[in-house]
């Protein structure tokens, strides 16, 4: 009984092993500009990738793309990612790991960056560890972070004295100003944006309809 029951749970754990690693239609787009028609390896990770698995059309070899070779890539209706040179803030939202730096510190990295939303306002995500952040653009502009970052303010540094805690925690919300500035339509009101948090189903919603609202404006 215990054999067999060991055996229906092997079959159901390799079954789901497949399941999250099985290729899937999608395409890519090499450094040429070329558009492949493949099928990728849909590792359902929760991170954003550097490199991924595909077979080409017509072909039954594995090869490995990566982000120096591949601009962009995608499983149809599904995931896609676009390869850009982005400033990026990574300060992380761990209560262990914050710092007492309020303002943005930027590095420049290559990045597939995951496409959330498309259209004249697009919405990017990047995941790594405890690291969330999001990107946009409008039209042809840059991509650009969208600035929101947690930090310890010192509470004697402003004048209040405590036998119990030394500091607590602030948020910087620049995001917000800066959807009243690129990504604001005119229907929406601004207590709308004042109250928007820096979660993806928010962002993803305000995106989709500012896209909407700017069709009918």
């Amino acid at each position: 009984m215990k054999t067999n029951l060991f055996s229906v749970l092997l079959v159901l754990i390799s079954a789901y092993a497949f399941g999250q690693n099985k290729f899937e239609k999608g395409y890519l787009v090499d450094n040429d500009n070329y558009k492949v028609e493949c099928m990728i390896k849909n590792k359902n990770l929760k991170h954003n990738p550097v490199d991924f698995s595909f077979i080409r059309e017509g072909s039954s070899l594995e090869e490995n793309g990566t982000i120096n070779t591949i601009k962009e890539f995608g499983i149809y209706g599904k995931l896609k990612y676009k390869r850009v040179l982005v400033k990026i803030e990574r300060s992380s939202e761990a209560l262990d790991r914050l710092t007492y730096v309020q303002y943005p510190v930027w590095t420049e990295e290559k990045l597939f960056l995951k496409v959330i939303v498309e259209g004249k306002a697009s919405l990017y995500s990047f995941s790594d560890g405890n690291i969330k952040k999001f990107f946009y653009c409008v039209s042809d502009s840059a991509i650009n972070q969208l600035i929101y970052k947690r930090y310890l303010m010192d509470l004697e540094y402003v004048g209040i004295r405590t036998n119990f805690i030394n500091s607590y925690t602030v948020e910087n919300f620049e995001f917000r100003q800066q959807l009243i500035r690129d990504v604001l339509c005119a229907d929406t009101k601004l207590s709308t944006v004042a109250s928007i948090k820096y979660y993806q189903k928010e962002l993803e919603k305000y995106f989709i309809n500012y896209n909407k609202c700017s069709l009918l404006n």
